[in-house]
Parts: C-alpha cells; structure tokens; sequence
C-alpha cells in the first residue's frame, strides 16, 4: 500500500470536506483518507494500492471533485518514500505572483524522482512578501541525478 499526501488551499472555494472524503472512497484502489484543514490549508492523505490507481490520478480526483483545476491552489506534496537515499534541498526563491509559484509546484509534481515538497509562500503570500520564500524538495538520486536535480532548478526559477 503506498501513501500520497497533498496540501493545497481549497477553502475559499470548497468547505465540506465530507463529500470529498466519501467521494475519494468511490475511487478502485483507495484504502484510507484523512483529510486535515490548518490555517487555510487542507492536507489530504490518501493510501492506495499501487496496482489499482496513482498519485497522479489522485491528485487530478482532489483538484477536480473540489473545482480546483483552474485555480493555483497546490501548496506541497509528499509521496511518502521510504527511501533512505532522498536528499532533501532548501532553497531560497523569489517570484512575482501565485501564478508562477505555482508553475513551480506543478513542474516539481510532475517530475519522476521528486517524492515531497514543502514550501513557507502561503504565509509570505499573504504577508505581501513574495520577494523571500522557501522550498524544501526531496529528491530520489536514484531517478533524478544531482545535475539533473541542478537543471531543474534552473528551470523552476520564476
């Protein structure tokens, strides 16, 4: 049974976490959800058989069943590896709007190899102080080399 993890800002547009709970539960393969509201941030933890459905097409039901699929709303990750190789990087950023932070979220989702990221930009977004945030990533070597990793960098950099 695998774990996925994914943290996004849903409350201004969806409140009853209910219908998302039950509805998950509707999807072949889902074994467990948990679903955690924090300062204006949902944390939703669903364990799956692998063999049945994917985080990716977990992560598509979330943001879809909530109507988030237009809105840059993915706040962090984790796939929950128990790999004892991960590396973990933080790293300084600067960007200009939710918009291109959230390209950022979505290359790193959408990148082979990268099993968690974590990010202080909610926070400072609000604070008005999108010129500093940070981003915790971590990485599989065994998929995604440390020049690999540097390429990536570079182009998640807004």
């Amino acid at each position: 049974m695998r774990e996925y993890t994914l943290i996004v800002n849903d409350n201004s547009y969806y409140d009853d976490h209910f219908d998302l709970f039950d509805y998950l539960f509707t999807l072949n393969g889902v074994e467990d959800v948990v679903i955690v509201d924090e300062a204006y941030l949902t944390s939703v933890t669903v364990k799956y058989n692998e063999k049945l459905i994917g985080d990716n097409q977990i992560r598509l039901e979330i943001m879809a069943f909530s109507e988030l699929l237009n809105y840059p709303c993915i706040y962090g990750f984790d796939k929950h590896s128990h790999d004892k190789d991960i590396i973990t990087v933080k790293i300084n950023y600067q960007t200009c709007c939710e918009y291109c932070f959230a390209n950022t979220i979505y290359t790193l989702v959408d990148t082979p190899g990268i099993v968690k990221v974590e990010t202080d930009f909610y926070e400072n977004y609000w604070k008005k102080c999108l010129e500093n945030y940070s981003i915790i990533i971590s990485y599989d070597p065994k998929i995604i080399s440390k020049e690999k990793f540097e390429e990536l960098k570079k182009e998640i950099e807004c």
